[in-house]
């Protein structure tokens, strides 16, 4: 039996450092002391350091300093809780530029049921920080030329009530700011034909097409003016409209 239960420590071992090993997240196995004791490729592959540097190395000096007490803070949680505890950190690569990622800390138990050391499960972050960073750069080009363009720019949603309005657009409405037209529908905008107009061109815009028309409308003053309309669709991830451009 004693035998039996030794074979069965074995393969239950062999199984653990398998998956271990070949996790597609990054796993590390820490002391106590805030030193790595084991950690598997993904690991070593974010942090873009061998095992044996990373086992001579405290987690707190691959650690950006930034994040040194955030992710003490973390430890201590698990330690105190048992519960894992998940915070976003940045690791310094040996080139001293640093990676994000996500960490979840949990508490290690020995065999005698006593806390242990802790496991540290990093998720790496780039692809998704890169991607916030390229939207955050998006939204501020957008913004900016919202904010210089002369011309009458109007975001409406699919059933084609008002959204958002260029600075150019409220002068030439002559209206003060969005608020009176805000959730206004847009179609109400255009008198006679120019309703139907509308109407069709945003029926075209909600099929992924463009819809263009012209027609007479007049400001918020009663000053009579005449337009050129184009409305577009504006796409959500998914490749559908979910907004539409005019």
């Amino acid at each position: 039996e004693r035998a039996r239960a030794e074979e069965d420590l074995r393969g239950s071992e062999a199984r653990l450092a398998a998956i271990f090993a070949g996790a597609t997240v990054g796993l590390a196995e820490v002391g106590l002391d805030g030193r790595f004791l084991h950690v598997n490729e993904e690991f070593r592959r974010i942090l873009g350091r061998s095992a044996a540097d990373l086992l001579r190395l405290p987690v707190s000096d691959v650690t950006h300093p930034e994040d040194v007490r955030p992710s003490h803070s973390a430890v201590e949680q698990a330690i105190r809780t048992g519960k894992t505890a998940a915070l976003d950190k940045r690791y310094v690569l040996p080139d001293e530029t640093t990676t994000w990622v996500n960490c979840r800390v949990s508490r290690l138990l020995d065999a005698d049921g006593r806390p242990g050391n802790l496991l540290v499960v990093s998720v790496d972050l780039t692809r998704r920080r890169e991607g916030e960073e390229r939207l955050r750069a998006s939204e501020e080009m957008n913004r900016r030329i919202l904010a210089s363009s002369a011309d009458c720019i109007m975001v409406l949603d699919l059933d084609g009530h008002l959204e958002v309005m260029s600075e150019g657009g409220t002068g030439v409405m002559e209206v003060e700011g969005l608020t009176p037209l805000r959730g206004a529908d847009w179609t109400s905008f255009w008198p006679g034909e120019g309703g139907a107009a509308a109407v069709s061109a945003i029926g075209e815009a909600r099929r992924g097409g463009t819809g263009r028309f012209q027609g007479p409308a007049t400001t918020l003053t009663g000053m009579p003016r005449w337009w050129d309309v184009i409305v577009t669709p504006i796409n959500g991830p998914d490749g559908r409209p979910e907004k539409l451009l005019c």
